[in-house]
Order: structure tokens, then sequence, then C-alpha cells
């Protein structure tokens, strides 16, 4: 099978194909991917915590053991049912392990794995798209549609209504993660309870602190090869209590927003109109920095980024570093090789520049 499209997705998720033996929810939207595969394991196990019907591994221990998903996909539900092996942080070491269970007979047995981004030629997706019984999932970024539909499914389910400036104002402050927009939709409406509608005023009292300047005060300095104004700026959030995850996501989001303008800029707008068209929007207060951006970030430098950036949120997971000190590095990383864009006059230069220290 070939890699569905969005709506293809959206309607296994509803109804996953009995057919299908393994499903690969992947993509830069991470927690859209995890909310995916939490709704189809618990659409087929009909549990999330049952043992007998639900197997639960990651990419370490099938690296270490590849004949293990096999083995749990085997298993027989001693009540009833379909056996559903759920896989997390899938990389290497499931490849392995799924091209072996994708090969043996494993009854109505269902593997429902989360990666991150993945390349076309990647060995996952490969396996995937050529399997007749496989189906690879991407999970892209919300953009302001998305978010609109998001927004109403959590105030119509609060038995709530929004105002148009309160939605405008909250599309501008949600990120293009589907799981942190999730959380804040959640804490807005805690807030909100016992109210009939949700006002401008409460997105701000909820969403809407200081620390997101100065979030974007430090993605500005970071891509703009500032890397003194960043490592300060990264360790003033940090003790502030902003979680490197998160920063991470917003490095993430703002290399999807710096990819759009080098698209609209390549279709002939200028750069305020196309900040301004953006979504969500962005303060012309920004220009200056964001044309000093985008003359040493091209397409293909920031796709690479990308998957570099998820590569660091992995391996902080994995390999139980202290995630300050990866997301600190990778950015004083982005700061530097910035910095050697702008001073060679915003030339493209080698992605094995994120490899090299920031001393070196």
């Amino acid at each position: 099978m070939t890699a569905y499209r969005p709506q293809q997705v959206e309607a296994f998720v509803k109804r996953p194909d009995p057919h299908v033996r393994a499903v690969l929810f992947f993509g830069e939207d991470r927690g859209l991917s995890s909310e995916r595969a939490r709704k189809v394991v618990e659409t087929v196990a009909g549990t999330l915590d049952d043992p007998f019907v639900l197997a639960r591994l990651d990419d370490t221990t099938l690296a270490a053991d590849p004949t293990r998903l096999l083995d749990e996909a085997r298993a027989v539900p001693l009540t009833g049912g379909r056996r559903v092996v759920w896989v997390t942080g899938a990389g290497t070491g499931f490849a392995e392990a799924v091209d072996l269970y994708l090969a043996a007979d494993t009854g109505d047995s269902l593997v429902v794995a989360e990666a991150g981004p993945l390349l076309p030629k990647a060995r996952l997706r490969v396996i995937f798209e050529a399997s007749k019984v496989a189906v690879a999932a991407p999970s892209y970024l919300d953009h302001a549609a998305s978010l609109d539909a998001l927004i109403d499914a959590a105030v119509a389910d609060a038995g709530m209504t929004i105002t148009p400036a309160a939605r405008s104002r909250l599309i501008e402050l949600l990120g293009a993660d589907r799981g942190l927009s999730r959380s804040e939709l959640a804490k807005l409406v805690t807030y909100c309870f016992g109210q009939q509608a949700i006002d401008v005023d409460d997105v701000t009292a909820v969403c809407g602190d200081v620390s997101a300047l100065a979030l974007d005060a430090l993605i500005d300095a970071t891509f703009a090869g500032d890397m003194e104004q960043s490592d300060l700026l990264y360790g003033r959030l940090v003790t502030s209590g902003i979680s490197p995850a998160g920063i991470l996501t917003a490095v993430g989001n703002h290399i999807v927003r710096l990819q759009a303008l080098q698209n609209a800029i390549a279709g002939g707008q200028a750069l305020r109109d196309a900040m301004r068209t953006a979504r969500p929007p962005l303060h012309f207060t920004r220009e200056a920095s964001l044309r000093n951006q985008l003359r040493c970030w091209t397409q293909q430098r920031l796709s690479d980024l990308m998957a570099h950036t998820w590569d660091t949120a992995g391996q902080a997971r994995l390999t139980g570093q202290p995630e300050a000190t990866m997301v600190g590095r990778h950015l004083l990383l982005i700061a530097w090789t910035a910095a050697r864009g702008t001073t060679s006059g915003g030339s493209a230069r080698s992605t094995r520049s994120y490899t090299v220290r920031p001393d070196a």
C-alpha cells in the first residue's frame, strides 16, 4: 500500500481496516501520531490496559530482540478479541522486527507503531509502503483550518461557544503540535467552566502569558545566529519553568513557518505580506530578524534541520541524558550554523555542519 492521504488516515482511525496487519503513524506532529495510535489501539483492542489483548513495546526492546514482536503478535488473547501490539519510538529496531512479522503468519493480530519524521527512502516507510497488508499514515503539523476544527470540537464538547476575537487569538497562540494544542484547549475549557462563552480575556489569561514573547525572542536569536543571546534566553526560560521539550516543539513550528515564508516569497510575495497572511500570523516587529534568517536557511537546510530536531527529541527520551542539556546544545548548534550561513553571505552549506560542535 502507498502512504495514506490525510483524509484516508482519518477514515482509517475511525474504522480500522480488518485486513491491515500493521499501521505506522509517522511525521513531524508526534502529538497527532500518538493520538491516532491511541484511538486505533482502543478501537481494535477495546482497552488500553489489558495485557491479554494488548502488548506495549519500544524500539530499544526490539533492537535487542527483533523476534519479540513476532512472539507478542502470535500470543492468543485468553479473553478473546484481536491481539494488538503497540510500539512507540519506532526506529531501526522496529524496522527489522516488523520485516519478520509481515513475512510470517500471525493470524489477525495488529501492530500499531509510532515514529517521528521519516524521509521517503527511510527503511520503515519503504517496508510499510511496499506491503499489501500494511499502512503508512503521515501526521502533518496543524494549520489554521485544522486548528479551527480542533477548537470547535473542544468547545462543543464543553457545551460552550467562543467569540470570534477569542478564536482568532487562540489560533495565534496554539502551536502546530496536536497534543500540545489539545492540552491548552483542555486548560481553557476547565478555566471557563460554568460560562456560556469563552472570551478573548479568557484565552489571554490561560494561554497568552509573557513566556510566549520570550520564546519568540529565543527562536529569532537562535535562527538568526546570535549564539550568546540564544544561550542567555534559553537559560532564563528553562529556569522559569518552560519545558525543554516545549521549546523543541517551538523550534519545529518555526521551521515550518520559515518553509512557508520561503514558498510565499518564491511565489512573488513580499516578506511583510507573507507574514501578514501566515497562520498563525507573525508580528511585523520580527520582520528584520526573519529577513536575516531567510538569507541563511534554504529549504533543503530547513528540511534537514527538522529531521535533526526530532532526532534530538528522540535521543533525549531514549538515552536518558538530561533533556535541558541536549536541547540547549541543539539550539547552540542551530545558532552556530546560522551564523556560518550569515557570514558566508547566506550561501547554502553542507548539512554535515550539524554534526560539528560549536567550539570546533
